[in-house]
Formats: structure tokens, C-alpha cells, sequence
């Protein structure tokens, strides 16, 4: 889990239809639908995580969110692969 329940996230602005997007692990994924487009770029606050997934307050838990779905440099003011890079090198 990458973000903490009751955390203020930003959606990426760039969010596209039928793209498929992952969790920070690469082994649970997700795809934007239509109706997620309108939270793009949007600031949302994390309410459940289950299963690689997270849920919103802001769409009252209706969709399913994945790491990959938020801009992780406003976020966490580092990339999704130096987060990776981190994870690898702790592991060492």
C-alpha cells in the first residue's frame, strides 16, 4: 500500500480511458473508465484499500483506484520508478 487511509491524494490529470494501470507492485491492475475522468487532476482523500485498490470519499467508494491512477510526484515528490528503485535496493 502506498498511500494511508485518510491521505489527500491528486488524480493524474492525464488519467485515459481503457488504459490499463497498475498498483505499485505490478501484480494488480485497473482501467479508467469514462465516469473516472471527471476526478482528474483532482485532490480526493483515500477512505479503503482492498486488494492492490484503493477507494475515494469523493466518489463515495463507487470506483476502484490503483497507485499508477495518482500523480505520484505531487504526492510523494518522487517518480513511480524511483519508488521502485528504492523498494529493489532495500531488498538487497
Amino acid at each position: 500500500m502506498l498511500f494511508a487511509i485518510g491521505q489527500k491524494v491528486k488524480i493524474k490529470k492525464n488519467l485515459s480511458i481503457h488504459k490499463t494501470y497498475y498498483d505499485i507492485t505490478k501484480t494488480n491492475y485497473n482501467i479508467a473508465t469514462h465516469e473516472m475522468l471527471k476526478f482528474s487532476g483532482r485532490i480526493v482523500t483515500i477512505t479503503h484499500y482492498s486488494f492492490g485498490q484503493y477507494h475515494i470519499k469523493e466518489d463515495k467508494g463507487m470506483f476502484f483506484w490503483i497507485d499508477e491512477m495518482f500523480d505520484l510526484e505531487f504526492n510523494n515528490k518522487m517518480t513511480f520508478k524511483d519508488f521502485i528503485e528504492i523498494n529493489q535496493n532495500q531488498k538487497t
